[in-house]
């Protein structure tokens, strides 16, 4: 996975990342795009892969309403004390035959950047939750 317009210091061992699961309604991503607009985070790169379905808009957040937004992109919540916050936006879907891939390609750059913890934002399905599975997820 590579980061393009890197612009990111990563703090050994201490960085804490957010990040949506792409699930039903999108609840995990609404909640990053919160996140995001409400603190005004500056976007710091965007991640490729081949394994994302390709996606791109512009005007995703007011505070960067000129910059195209792509799949998969990085933002920095600097905190006044420890290290920063890094919140990872994924607009797109794994493509068919491409999750595993995928999901190890972000584990290494998780691994690789050092993340201390990782948050992942995600929902359960109605039917999960009314049929009395919630637990199978």
């Amino acid at each position: 996975m590579l980061i393009t317009e890197p612009q990111i210091t990563f703090v050994n061992n201490s960085n804490v990342g957010l990040q949506p699961g792409v699930t039903s309604a999108n609840v995990g991503q609404l909640a990053i795009d919160l996140i995001i607009s409400t603190l005004h985070l500056p976007c710091v790169g965007q991640l490729e892969t081949s394994c994302l379905l390709p996606c791109a808009g512009i005007g995703a957040f007011d505070h960067l309403s000129q910059r195209v937004s792509l799949s998969l992109e990085l933002f920095e919540c600097p905190v006044a004390q420890g290290a920063p916050v890094f919140v990872l936006q994924q607009r797109a879907p794994a493509a068919r035959g491409c999750q595993q891939k995928y999901a190890e390609e972000l584990a290494r750059w998780i691994s690789e950047a050092a993340f201390a913890e990782v948050s992942c934002f995600e929902s359960y399905t109605f039917c999960m939750w009314i049929n009395g599975n919630a637990n199978a997820a």
